[in-house]
Parts: C-alpha cells; structure tokens; sequence
C-alpha cells in the first residue's frame, strides 16, 4: 500500500482524530517534494513532523522554505541542557526562535530531568517529551476504537 492511500485511508477512518506524519531529518532534502508533500497532507487534515532536528543531517533551506507544523529537537540537543556552556544553550534558544518564526511548532525530545525540562520551558519550547514525564506503554489507546477503511466504504 502506497503511502498516499495509507494516509487517505487513516484520514477516512479516523476522520475527528489529530495525524502528524513524522519524517527524520535526513528524508527532508529536495525542498519542493517537502512543499508538494505539505500541500497534500493538509489537504487531509493531517500535519507534518520533522524528526531528530539537529541530529546532523538538518539544513536551514528545508526549514525556511518547507517548514513542517513541529520540529522536534533531537535529545542529543536537549541532554543536559541545563548544564551546557551558554554557547550550546543560545544556539538551541536560537533554533527554537527559528522555527516559531517559520510557523513551527517546537518539541524538545527525550527530556529526562526536572533542570532539562525548565531549560526547555525557559528557551520557549512548545511541548516537552521525554522520561521525566512518564515512559512509554505499549497497546492501543483506549479511546480508539479500530476500524478499517473498508469498514467507512460500506
């Protein structure tokens, strides 16, 4: 199954529930397939995530001119935070400042202490993940209820 019928499809059966598709960095190089690729998505209501920013493979290009609805920062960015030369933290602050600028909504990854999360909270970051707030659990949500595409064409 192709990606576009996959996301047509989870669209169609989860027509109320909020879908980001989230891509690593690394896939965000040819900025007018991104620009194609964010017509499309929205088009079905459904929002798009770059994955690991900063991880080394991010250039700015793809930021300004294909600027995904969230960025989320890569952990090796956020680990230590608090305690990082004031170097590390302006040009984390700065990034963050970008990214709101180009229309981003910022996530700060893998955040695993109470000094990183009030770093995270001081720089502006709009949502905050990591082990600090829980661990990951396994199973479906239970509020979803399953349901094919095929089910919706009947």
């Amino acid at each position: 199954m192709s990606c576009a019928i996959f996301l047509t499809c989870s669209r169609s059966a989860y027509p109320n529930l909020e879908i980001v598709l989230e891509i690593h960095e690394r896939a965000v190089s040819d900025i007018d397939r991104m620009k194609h690729l964010q017509v499309e998505l929205h088009r079905l209501g459904i929002g798009l995530a770059y994955d690991d920013f900063g991880a080394g493979q991010a250039r700015l290009m793809e930021l300004i001119e294909a600027p995904a609805d969230y960025l989320k920062f890569d952990m090796n960015l956020i680990r230590k935070i608090d305690q990082a030369e004031p170097k590390r933290f302006e040009m984390v602050s700065m990034f963050v400042d970008i990214a709101k600028k180009v229309g981003s909504k910022t996530i700060a990854e893998g955040v695993e202490t109470a000094g990183e999360a009030e770093a995270c909270q001081s720089m502006g970051f709009d949502f905050i993940q990591g082990y600090y707030y829980g661990q990951p659990t396994q199973g479906a949500l239970p509020h979803l209820r399953r349901q094919s595409w095929y089910d919706t064409q009947q």
